[in-house]
């Protein structure tokens, strides 16, 4: 049995081979896989720390770093550093991409992700089982809480709608969102799998 996840094809990125950068010769990498066919997807709906931007400048101006247009591209390496640049004609640096929760996340959203929040919305309204870990939805991400009201609302199969998280906060959350009668709280992990 192979990997279950494809790397760099997990993430739904469009034409993710292309957007793969070199690693340096000493560094731990990811390897290249064939195609997400059939394997585990990756939504990252809020960026990751190996998608990056690069710029001419480690001072990058506030317009470049909420421009939509910016190219987003994959480093291999398993972990990342705050140092991490790009050698081509000259050396240029790296940006992480990561959206925060705001308000208009539409607003500075890079347009190459948002197939990855259309995959996502897709795959909620015909999960069987949501299962949320780690997540809050803060009120200021309306752009999330949205996608996770529209999904709930529009699905037909769901199950369950699991919650796990130490917060009791968060479950209500998730309750004033979709409705309390289709949650399900646990207050760990060990909870959850028990």
């Amino acid at each position: 049995m192979g990997t279950i996840f494809d790397f760099p094809y997990c993430y739904v990125m469009e034409d993710a081979r292309n957007k793969l950068s070199k690693a340096p010769d000493h560094s731990s990498t990811f390897n290249i896989g064939q195609d997400a066919q059939d394997k585990i997807r990756v939504l990252k709906l809020h960026g990751s720390l190996n998608w990056y931007s690069k710029h001419n400048s480690r001072e990058i101006a506030k317009n470049v770093i909420l421009d939509t247009n910016r190219t987003l591209r994959i480093t291999r390496r398993t972990l990342i550093t705050t140092d991490m640049t790009f050698r081509a004609k000259r050396k240029q640096y790296t940006f992480p991409v990561i959206i925060p929760p705001v308000a208009h996340k539409a607003g500075i959203m890079p347009r190459s992700i948002l197939p990855i929040w259309e995959a996502a919305e897709i795959a909620m309204q015909n999960a069987q089982n949501i299962i949320v870990f780690g997540y809050s939805c803060p009120s200021a991400d309306s752009e999330s809480a949205n996608l996770i009201m529209r999904s709930v609302k529009a699905n037909r199969k769901l199950r369950s709608f699991s919650v796990v998280d130490p917060s009791p906060t968060v479950v209500q959350r998730y309750a004033e969102l979709i409705g309390p009668g289709k949650i399900t709280y646990c207050s760990s992990m060990d909870s959850y799998l028990g």
